[in-house]
């Protein structure tokens, strides 16, 4: 009876877990949004607690991790312009730095004065 009692709490809260990353999948699929990296960090977490109990999912719970796939594309589509947006304002910092590092060796040469006799 115990036994069948936490089996069911487990694929409750499994259920729960589930129609959570479902949920959130298809609010971070919405391409005209912009997502922070925290969001898909997140949906990475819970994608990731669910493929570690894989092996005790119900056949329904896989036809509704399946059911997932539509939302692929367009949450890798968001997470590649973020990861474009992180890529341009690194070459961004760069290219600073090195006019930054240009001008500071012209001043680390010294300067020299001459005095001319007259």
């Amino acid at each position: 009876m115990k036994l069948r009692r936490r089996l069911l709490l487990h694929q409750a809260i499994m259920d729960n877990v589930i129609e959570q990353l479902f949920l959130e999948s298809q609010r971070l699929s919405d391409v005209n949004q912009e997502w922070e990296y925290e969001e898909f960090e997140r949906l990475v977490e819970i994608r990731q607690s669910i493929a570690d109990q894989i092996d005790s999912l119900s056949d329904q719970q896989r036809a509704r991790l399946r059911q997932l796939q539509q939302f692929d594309d367009k949450i890798v589509t968001n997470m590649q312009r973020l990861m474009q947006e992180a890529q341009d304002g690194i070459s961004r910092l760069n290219s600073s730095r090195k006019q930054k590092n240009a001008y500071s060796h012209a001043d680390n040469l010294g300067s020299f004065m001459f005095d001319e006799k007259k």
